[in-house]
């Protein structure tokens, strides 16, 4: 039976923004965070918990616009039926997404069982020489620090390729 690997998933120590709000929150710099949904909190139940633990600590309250809560009362005291709405909402959350992967998952390994190519086709991969005398100026461009939407802009290629 073939193997299926999990994708990379970056723990909230190691995704840049957070590490930046955590930064900015212990230097008193906002009072409010606002986030679109739970999830863009962390990747799992745990790390969302600990992130709104670690602002409340520090008086810092998070308004989740798809609820419309805001985890701090006015007083700057935690509601505690906010705590357990996005506790719940957490972990329904979290299943959302491993059903999703298994769904994901379960169709790839259909496909491979069918014999489908998954992937790039063979031979559309240039080798890395090939790639730095095909994308030379591009390759010159980041050199000197141009952007990389700015290079792509510039020479016609997509960010991905660049």
């Amino acid at each position: 039976m073939r193997q299926i690997h999990k994708p990379f998933v970056k723990n909230n120590s190691e995704r840049e923004g957070i590490i930046e709000l955590r930064k900015l929150a212990k230097q008193g710099k906002f009072d409010k965070i606002l986030v679109t949904e739970l999830s863009r909190l962390g990747r799992n139940a745990y790390q969302v918990a600990t992130l709104i633990h670690e602002f409340t600590e520090l008086g810092i309250s998070i308004v989740v616009q798809s609820l419309g809560v805001d985890t701090l009362s006015d007083e700057g005291k935690a509601n505690p039926l906010v705590d357990l709405l996005i506790a719940v909402i957490n972990q329904f959350s979290q299943m959302e997404r491993a059903f999703l992967v298994d769904r994901i998952n379960s169709g790839l390994e259909r496909a491979r069982r069918n014999g489908k190519q998954l992937g790039r086709p063979q031979g559309t991969t240039l080798e890395q020489g090939d790639l730095l005398k095909k994308y030379g100026g591009l390759v010159r461009d980041l050199k000197v620090k141009i952007l990389v939407r700015k290079a792509a802009r510039i020479h016609g290629v997509s960010t991905v390729t660049v």
